[in-house]
């Protein structure tokens, strides 16, 4: 064990997600509260050590050389930034409804920095802080602050006075405040919003690809959810269940699917490469869509499947295929090519209606059935 000099806690913490008991929801929020991490992480450029992941929190330290308070202002506007970036993105792109994927947005980051000295300890090549500031800065993230994403300092970085105002960002302005803890006592700090940022995160949405004016459409009316349709369609874990054109999907466990993602199909004894799109049908419905560019005759193939509420547990699913034949040979055999598709997809909609109905009525949002 041994006692640093003055040293700097950083933590920024994640908040903002609800209490989810659906499976789907679980995996999903580990999955996004994991990206949001790693996007945090990538985020440092203070040079700071990496302590260890906390939960949705991220405990960073730095021995020696405390930055300038300008200087965490700078990495509090990087890490929150980035972290917005990655949501805003990320609520453009999503297919799934799970509550923790329609909620991500909701998140934001809040971040406790205090200096003071550390003890730490070596267990098997490992250094791990520990003391009476990791206590301090870990207390403070429960606070009387009345906003939920705010940068915090200790009154130890204003106490030599070189804190210039005018060093500071635009953005900062900091309003001091305590806050009172049994066996600690009143710890005053200061805070500044991180609100104002929000003006810098840029806007990101996918490309809609175009459709054509004479796409294959079949539609089937099905008893079952809205919502709970959609996430049976769009969590490729169903689709081998329904779908009895499809013997395989080779897909990247970790990632969720949306749009861009990609992912293989094994269709009879063909392999698909997939891309997850999706499209503007109109006000008040769900769409799924995939692209593929692995059929011989054709360019692109988009398939999307289009969902209308018709009461509160019955559904009217519409399947509408747009292709782009290739010159020639595409267009010579592109009415036999239609009256192919249009069965197969016939098939899967038939399929996928009585896979659906043979199904427990699910709690009007939860899926109560099981994955693969």
């Amino acid at each position: 064990m041994n006692v640093s000099e003055a040293s700097l806690i950083f933590i920024p913490d994640i908040s903002g997600f609800t209490h989810f008991v659906n499976t789907t929801e679980i995996e999903h929020s580990q999955h996004i509260i994991s990206e949001l991490l790693e996007i945090i992480i990538a985020a440092n450029k203070l040079d700071m050590a990496l302590a260890e992941i906390e939960g949705d929190a991220v405990l960073f330290y730095k021995e020696s050389g405390i930055p300038s308070i300008a200087a965490l202002l700078r990495q509090a506007e990087q890490m929150f930034v980035d972290f917005h970036q990655h949501l805003g993105r990320y609520e453009t792109h999503r297919i799934c409804q799970c509550g923790a994927c329609s909620s991500a947005s909701s998140l934001t980051l809040k971040i406790v920095a205090h200096q003071g000295k550390l003890g730490f300890t070596h267990v098997r090549n490992r250094t791990k802080p520990f003391g009476p500031g990791i206590i301090l800065s870990h207390r403070l993230l429960k606070n009387d602050i009345p906003h939920n994403e705010y940068l915090l300092l200790t009154e130890a970085f204003f106490q030599d006075g070189t804190a210039l105002r005018e060093d500071y960002p635009s953005w900062a302005f900091f309003q001091e405040q305590h806050s009172v803890y049994d066996t600690i006592g009143e710890v005053p700090y200061r805070w500044t919003e991180l609100s104002p940022l929000r003006n810098q995160i840029q806007k990101v949405s996918p490309r809609l690809p175009e459709t054509n004016k004479r796409p294959i459409t079949q539609s089937v009316l099905i008893d079952y959810p809205l919502n709970e349709l959609y996430q049976i369609v769009s969590d490729l874990d169903f689709r081998v269940l329904w779908n009895s054109n499809l013997k395989k999907i080779i897909k990247d466990e970790h990632n969720i699917n949306q749009v861009g993602a990609r992912h293989k199909c094994i269709v009879n004894t063909k392999l698909l490469d997939i891309e997850t799109i999706t499209n503007d049908f109109g006000k008040g419905k769900l769409v799924y869509g995939e692209r593929t560019r692995s059929i011989p005759i054709v360019k692109t193939l988009d398939i999307y499947y289009i969902f209308e509420r018709q009461g509160e547990r019955r559904t009217k699913v519409i399947a509408e295929v747009h292709f782009d034949p290739i010159p020639v040979i595409g267009f010579l055999f592109s009415a036999l090519f239609r009256r192919k598709i249009t069965a197969q997809v016939k098939k899967v909609l038939v399929s996928l209606k009585k896979y659906c109905e043979l199904q427990p009525k699910p709690t009007i949002g939860r899926v109560v059935f099981k994955r693969t």
